[in-house]
């Protein structure tokens, strides 16, 4: 009997996990995985974290729409062309779902840092910012080496990454956008669940792309327009999401 993502989810995706969102504002987002993990946690009647490399879009935008979200870490979730993300600032306005802020480069080093079996990973002070007041983890060092102040952010790990990719072959390599951070986030989650656009009996990859290798834990479904209403590049546009104003 054929495993359906609803199934994979529901045995894989837990009350409090930490699920990490692929794609970026209007592009590469996992759509397709997203509406199901969104049926699976209103059944269960539980709720995740998410986190974001580095930024959020419609799928983070649908998930905290939907009420299933207690927290997030991001740097910024934003619609795109098509303006703010209301939902997400509705839920952080009212306590519903809580923020841990962070910064690009911060995101990104907690995980490359998980990625490489790191306690922590370590970026440049935040100079003339506040994060240091909200972020009471982040901690301000001397390098040893150079002797500059950085500081040190606590290595992210996600229960699992929900990804989007171009193409994947029987061995379960994927083929990701290099335009996105996909690749980081996957390689930092214990557990990658993926759509692509199409199975393929063996790889070729365009410039700009990237290959997440089948070494780390994967499992593919094959679906076009997975993404959809966000983009995937050289094969569709975005579409303004449902219930967006212009």
């Amino acid at each position: 009997m054929r495993t359906t993502i609803h199934d994979l989810l529901s045995a894989d995706v837990h009350d409090g996990d930490l699920v990490g969102i692929g794609g970026t504002t209007l592009e590469m987002n996992p759509m397709a995985l997203v509406r199901a993990l969104i049926d699976v946690l209103r059944e269960a009647n539980a709720r995740v974290r998410l986190v974001v490399a580095p930024i959020g879009g419609v799928a983070v935008e649908a998930l905290i729409g939907a009420g299933v979200v207690s927290e997030i870490e991001c740097a910024q979730v934003s619609l795109g062309d098509f303006g703010s993300a209301p939902a997400f600032r509705r839920a952080i306005e009212s306590g519903a779902t809580r923020i841990r802020e962070s910064s690009c480069p911060a995101l990104l080093a907690a995980l490359h840092a998980g990625a490489s079996g790191l306690p922590s990973g370590a970026v440049r002070a935040f100079k003339d910012s506040q994060i240091l007041d909200v972020r009471r983890d982040y901690k301000s060092f001397n390098d040893p080496v150079s002797g500059e102040t950085l500081v040190a952010v606590p290595a992210i790990r996600p229960d699992v990454a929900l990804i989007h990719g171009f193409a994947a072959d029987a061995a379960g390599n994927v083929v990701l956008d290099g335009e996105t951070d996909d690749l980081v986030l996957a390689r930092a989650a214990q557990k990658v669940v993926a759509t692509v656009e199409e199975l393929v009996p063996s790889i070729a990859m365009l410039p700009g792309q990237v290959l997440f290798s089948s070494i780390y834990a994967t499992k593919v479904f094959p679906g076009s327009r997975g993404a959809a209403p966000t983009a995937v590049r050289g094969l569709y546009p975005a579409s303004r999401p449902a219930g967006v104003k212009s």
